[in-house]
């Protein structure tokens, strides 16, 4: 089918608040991080002093748009970006043909595991050596918010890799900072997380390849360096919901206010001579489908499963083939635009 065929063979970077079934329990962690001084022997990862958790002050709702501006994005898009669309606890901009994105988002204390299970499915579909073993150490490192481990283990299980680089960098002002750098075919793919405490701030990035990772990596610390200066003591992600604060209010009563939708449903898409079927269900499955009009036959179909996050979904075919495509949703969530291409875009029909 055309549009599977279109698809780059890329992994795109995925920040928001996926969930990748990580387990809960996990021993207390021990290990201090290198950015602690050898005088000290704090446990784990130990509070800077401009991020010292007050549990008397209270807990605001953060906005992940109030970390990154337009012009911040189109610096690093080399291009004029689009409206920012906040999406699962990040704030998201594209370029015009929808080819590349520069995202933010932090998150405090049990939220910021979902920041780490994002990097784990990230380096697990650009190639990382994440085996059984493997993935058991990280549900534990996850569940504890044991960040060092849990990123010292990502940098073992890049190593080897052609096309795929993690490490930890070295930077006075954060406990710890992860890198990811992501090169094939004709974009790379950015990772950034730097943890101060138990506070993450995580920045994603889809660029051309004219872009350098350097470049990168540079302005990457410098909008996360700016987060940290933005952030509340004490915050947690706000909650999407499908209609703004006042309107839900006004509201008689509250079974009134509909769920958000997410891409999980069927949907279609129509041209002269062919309609296509894409259906999504809960269990991570999926299944797409072209008939011909005229007389209903199908001739073409594909399924397999797939996940996604705050604007990519990961597909994994019936033969294992992995391939990515950004998307959004318009129109209330009733409209699936796959790579900004609104005139190819699926339609909700349950």
């Amino acid at each position: 089918m055309k549009r599977m065929n279109k698809i780059l063979a890329l992994i795109v970077v995925g920040v928001g608040l996926i969930a990748c079934n990580l387990g809960k329990v996990a021993p207390t962690i021990t290990e201090a991080p290198q950015a602690v001084p050898a005088s000290e022997t704090p446990p784990a990862i130990q509070p800077s002093p401009t991020q010292v958790p007050d549990v008397s002050q209270p807990v605001g709702e953060l906005d992940p748009c109030s970390l990154l501006t337009a012009a911040e994005a189109e610096a690093i898009l080399a291009q004029t970006a689009g409206a920012p669309n906040a999406m699962n606890g990040a704030c998201i901009y594209s370029s015009s043909d929808g080819l590349y994105t520069v995202s933010a988002t932090a998150a405090q204390d049990q939220q910021t595991s979902g920041i780490l299970q994002g990097q784990a499915m990230l380096l697990g579909f650009a190639g990382g050596q994440l085996d059984e073993a493997r993935m058991d150490k990280l549900k534990m490192m996850a569940a504890a918010l044991d960040y060092k481990g849990f990123f010292t283990e990502l940098v073992a299980a890049a190593e080897g890799s052609a096309t795929l680089k993690a490490k930890l960098v070295e930077d006075g002002n954060s406990d710890l900072v992860y890198w990811a750098w992501i090169t094939a075919q004709s974009r790379r793919q950015g990772a950034f997380v730097a943890v101060r405490g138990q506070t993450a701030v995580n920045i994603n990035l889809v660029v051309a390849d004219t872009q350098t990772e350097e470049a990168m990596l540079a302005a990457s610390t410098s909008l996360a360096e700016k987060a940290f200066g933005l952030l509340p003591a004490k915050f947690t992600l706000a909650v999407p919901t499908a209609a703004p604060t006042q309107q839900a209010q006004a509201l008689p009563t509250p079974t009134e206010v509909l769920p958000v939708k997410t891409i999980v449903g069927s949907w279609e898409r129509r041209s002269s001579e062919v309609t296509e079927y894409f259906n999504i269900q809960s269990d991570g499955s999926y299944s797409i489908e072209a008939r011909k009009n005229s007389t209903n036959e199908v001739i073409s179909s594909i399924s397999g499963t797939l996940t996604y996050d705050q604007g990519n979904i990961y597909y994994v075919d019936k033969n294992n083939n992995k391939s990515t495509e950004s998307f959004y949703l318009g129109n209330e969530g009733d409209l699936l635009v796959i790579n900004g291409d609104v005139e190819k875009a699926w339609v909700r029909i349950k």
